[in-house]
């Protein structure tokens, strides 16, 4: 929830986008939910690298993520690297 991210709820926004792009990847490569990503690198604009600093571990733990790499973008992308 938002409270729970800090309450934003831009960053529950940034967040739920990043995971769905991880659960998109996973299930195009027919793999479980819970299977691990190895490394996630993200592309952010300022404000999105903000809420990824803030819930990161969320993000991790949810996604069953290794690494997480942010790097500053005009646009939200992620690169997703099953493990």
């Amino acid at each position: 929830t938002a409270t729970a991210l800090g309450g934003d709820a831009a960053v529950a926004d940034t967040i739920g986008e990043v995971l769905a792009a991880v659960r998109r990847t996973k299930t195009e490569a027919k793999v479980s939910q819970k299977a691990p990503v190895a490394l996630l690198a993200v592309t952010a604009t300022a404000a999105q690298a903000g809420h990824l600093d803030v819930a990161g571990q969320d993000l991790r733990d949810a996604g069953s993520i290794a690494e997480l790499t942010v790097s500053a973008g005009e646009a939200l992308a992620c690169d997703v690297s099953l493990g």
